[in-house]
């Protein structure tokens, strides 16, 4: 016995003991809701591709396609960078569809961590699958798996945030919050270059994140690195454009345009005193506008698309010089125009509501959705559940209020998450606020990251209430 014990049951022993299986079988028992939260993010995220793949395209999404497989000159019109970064992903994979996986994996990985962080403040499974419920709300999901560059720009941005959010939290050696920080910079900047005025969206968020990620209690430092990042934002806009060889075309001759054709007449337009032949065509526009009670998108709807082209990309010049006598000549009548164009966008008539992008437009690319059932299905419950019951939810004007009030309570009355909770609710309102002198639709996708944003700060003003001694 003495024998069995010595040679054959204490080795037995001491292998068990050591046996990696022991040690990965303790590790899932301390992990079990985190590895839960990640398995169930990753079922929900191959279901959200399956459903749009290879991704649902406007006729914006098939002009960039067009311009990463080489079909169309890359312009200036949407982002450089969208091409640019949609275009490494097919020399890598091959797969048209990598840009949905790279969008809805910023999404969803976004989810999986502020879950996890839910349940490690609270400890409560319950709370913790919140963010997992958010990503299939009828209003999150309806545009997530749309190639569009406002997709982009709000999952980037959530990200970045989620990952400050662990850069406030957890204690990190200073080398490892450095490399969190620079990709948080990486994730505001890929933002900023998506669309310009999200910039006013990113200001707050950098502010926190350098805040929280660099230890210095000067707030007069914190706002010079902010200003430096913004820099930043404008030189490497530069770069990606030439290492493109974007096309400059003017996207502000759109603004302009729809500017030029509510506020002046035709007989207006040619006092302005331009070449006859582009003053002809801005009459035109203006002529057919007013007769079609058309407010937003003019270059598209009333001047025809080479005309359009023509004005934007050879004589922006001229649209310039007819924008510069509308202000000075009829500055009040443009005023009470935007004041018009923004309310709209404000309070979004249901017959002008764009929250569903349905399917891929007709293309010479051969792009087709890969399982239409599944699009069809989710039409139904975005339309016919979630826009008809919760089409509040979709307006901005309930954003800006929800975000108003939520600004002042943080304000007020939280103590730990204050600085977060109003970075994050400036951002939402001052996103939407952007678009007032430039809105060109009513595209619920303007506001999409305001509502992410808001979602978040709410949450985190709940834990700062609830929570308090554990944050």
């Amino acid at each position: 016995m003495r024998i069995f014990s010595k040679y054959f049951l204490v080795p037995l022993l001491v292998s068990t003991k050591n046996n990696p299986m022991n040690k990965i079988t303790k590790f899932i028992g301390k992990n079990k809701v985190s590895i839960s939260i990640v398995l169930s993010g990753f079922i929900l995220f191959i279901v959200n591709v399956l459903i749009f793949y290879p991704g649902f395209m406007s006729a914006d999404s098939i002009t960039q396609l067009a311009q990463v497989m080489g079909e169309r000159p890359v312009t200036d019109w949407h982002p450089p960078v969208m091409v640019l970064v949609w275009g490494i992903l097919l020399d890598i994979t091959g797969k048209v569809g990598s840009m949905l996986m790279l969008q809805l994996a910023m999404l969803w990985a976004s989810l999986v961590l502020l879950a996890i962080y839910i349940h490690r403040i609270t400890s409560s499974v319950k709370y913790a699958i919140l963010p997992l419920v958010v990503g299939v709300a009828p209003f999150v999901i309806s545009i997530s798996g749309v190639i569009w560059k406002d997709c982009h720009m709000a999952f980037s941005l959530l990200l970045a945030a989620v990952l400050t959010l662990y850069l406030k939290q957890l204690k990190f050696k200073k080398a490892i919050r450095y490399c969190i920080l620079v990709v948080i910079g990486l994730l505001i900047l890929y933002a900023c270059l998506l669309r310009h005025n999200a910039l006013f969206a990113a200001i707050p968020l950098i502010y926190v994140a350098i805040s929280y990620g660099i230890s210095t209690r000067m707030r007069s430092q914190r706002i010079l690195y902010t200003a430096a990042f913004v820099l930043v934002t404008f030189v490497a806009g530069s770069i990606v454009s030439g290492l493109t060889s974007a096309r400059t075309t003017n996207p502000s001759s759109a603004v302009m345009l729809d500017d030029i054709v509510n506020t002046l007449s035709v007989s207006d337009v040619r006092k302005a005193g331009i070449d006859s032949d582009l003053s002809q065509i801005i009459q035109d526009a203006v002529h057919k506008c007013r007769n079609r009670d058309i407010v937003f998108n003019s270059i598209a709807y009333c001047s025809g698309k080479e005309a359009g082209y023509r004005l934007s990309y050879d004589h922006p010049e001229a649209l310039r010089a007819v924008w510069g006598y509308m202000l000075e000549h009829k500055p009040w009548e443009y005023l009470g125009f935007r004041l018009h164009a923004f309310s709209i966008f404000m309070f979004t008539p249901e017959r002008l509501s764009y929250y569903w992008n349905a399917g891929i437009e007709d293309n010479d690319l051969d792009q087709k959705v890969k399982f239409e059932d599944l699009g069809k299905s989710l039409s139904v419950y975005v339309i016919d559940f979630g826009y008809k019951y919760f089409s509040v939810l979709f307006m901005p004007w309930f954003w800006i209020v929800f975000n108003s009030i939520l600004l002042g309570y943080a304000y007020k009355r939280l103590k730990t998450m204050r600085l977060f909770v109003c970075a994050l609710a400036m951002s939402a309102v001052l996103y939407i606020l952007s678009y007032a002198p430039v809105v060109i639709g009513v595209d619920y996708r303007y506001i999409y990251w305001s509502v992410f944003a808001s979602l978040l700060a709410a949450l985190l003003a709940w834990i700062d209430i609830r929570y308090r001694k554990n944050v």
